[in-house]
């Protein structure tokens, strides 16, 4: 797994920059969770890609060997579609599945600020 796109792809997942959709990788301006990171790998989503799972070289941008990759107990298109999960959700998924090894750099911001703030009271 290549640990720095995975991040980039969670940050894009929370960047509130993508419009969420179900289905297809893209529909009108809107993505799937896999269609943001073949957005993100610059990897055209249109025509052949055109459908909702990851093409072949974004599965190798990611380090990962499956077009629809397994997240915890669901794979990546059945959190986003069936079980109806947002980006931010779906990327703390990510994290705590892929990345659990390391510390989010959200969330450590998010300490720094609640410890500035007790601090400061």
């Amino acid at each position: 797994m290549n640990k720095q796109n995975v991040r980039k792809w969670v940050e894009a997942l929370r960047s509130g920059n993508f419009k969420q959709a179900t289905g297809q990788l893209c529909n009108d301006g809107a993505y799937c969770c896999l269609g943001v990171a073949c957005t993100i790998a610059n990897v055209s989503i249109n025509g052949e890609h055109f459908n909702s799972v990851l093409p072949d070289a974004v599965m190798e941008w990611l380090g990962v060997e499956d077009s629809d990759p397994e997240i915890g107990e669901r794979r990546a298109t059945q959190w986003n579609d069936s079980e109806a999960k947002t980006f931010p959700e779906i990327a703390d998924l990510i994290e705590k599945e892929w990345l659990g090894d390391e510390l989010p750099s959200t969330r450590i911001s998010r300490i720094r600020e609640y410890v500035t703030r007790r601090k400061a009271a």
